[in-house]
């Protein structure tokens, strides 16, 4: 998916720059929170549909950059409302 890929080249590129880390942020209705909601994500594939399918984005692209920066060079900004169904 190009989304979670231009995620995981920044993070590539931050940490090839000397960056100590990324943030990926889910906030404030950002990417990553408007993939985690209901009502803004409104996909029937496996990216929508209950919270398991909602999270596929985030999970993967958290996947993604630790797979090519390692394990501590990513911190994640949780959205402030988390909806559980």
């Amino acid at each position: 998916m190009q989304g979670r890929e231009d995620f995981v080249t920044g993070a590539r590129r931050a940490q090839q720059a000397g960056f100590d880390g990324v943030e990926s942020h889910g906030a404030f209705g950002f990417v990553i929170a408007q993939r985690l909601s209901r009502r803004f994500n409104r996909r029937t594939d496996r990216y929508g549909g209950d919270i398991e399918g909602r999270s596929c984005f985030p999970l993967e692209l958290f996947d993604g950059v630790r797979g090519a920066s390692g394990p501590y060079f990513q911190r994640w900004m949780p959205p402030r409302w988390y909806e559980t169904s």
